[in-house]
């Protein structure tokens, strides 16, 4: 179910900011992907993190559902809340190929985006909140590369993906 190469999330990413007309930037860093050690990489907070991970869970009819969950980096994914939002029979975090296979990306690297109709984009609003006034901050696409945003712009670009705003994470 592949829809992208590796080398594209970055470029489609860029792109698909540039569309939108996002206030946005790029940094380049040494390569990391765990939450506490890129911000303090980048000399951001924590919570100004969007973490972005692919989870799946199971329906009760059997399908399965993938769904991305962004949320701000010092949170951790409350996975009862989620079930029980999303009605499912169980979830789990996404193996490592399946993180491939649905974003294209390493697992630290996956942007707060799904360039994937099959992947539900869901972001714990508390993300936005903290951060009315200044920039969100994510991997993009690569563990060496960063791109800080401006938080209205990233709220407005999820909506228009659909994306669902529930809190679900968990200090």
């Amino acid at each position: 179910m592949n829809v992208l190469e590796k080398s594209d999330v970055f470029e489609l990413l860029k792109t698909k900011l540039k569309l939108a007309k996002a206030s946005f930037r790029v940094v380049t860093h040494q390569s990391e992907g765990k939450s506490e050690k890129i911000a303090e990489i980048r000399g951001n907070e924590l919570n100004q993190s969007a973490k972005a991970m692919l989870l799946t869970g199971k329906k009760n009819g059997g399908d399965r559902l993938y769904i991305l969950a962004v949320l701000p980096a010092n949170m951790k994914v409350n996975f009862k809340e989620l079930t029980h939002s999303f009605a499912l029979k169980s979830i789990r975090m996404a193996t490592t190929e399946e993180v491939a296979e649905y974003t294209a990306c390493v697992s630290g690297a996956v942007p707060p985006f799904s360039f994937n109709p099959n992947v539900q984009l869901v972001v714990d609003p508390r993300l936005l909140t903290y951060n009315q006034e200044r920039e969100i901050v994510f991997n993009a696409g690569c563990l060496a590369q960063s791109i800080f945003m401006n938080t209205a712009d990233y709220e407005r670009i999820a909506k228009e993906d659909a994306a669902k705003f529930i809190e679900f994470g968990r200090i």
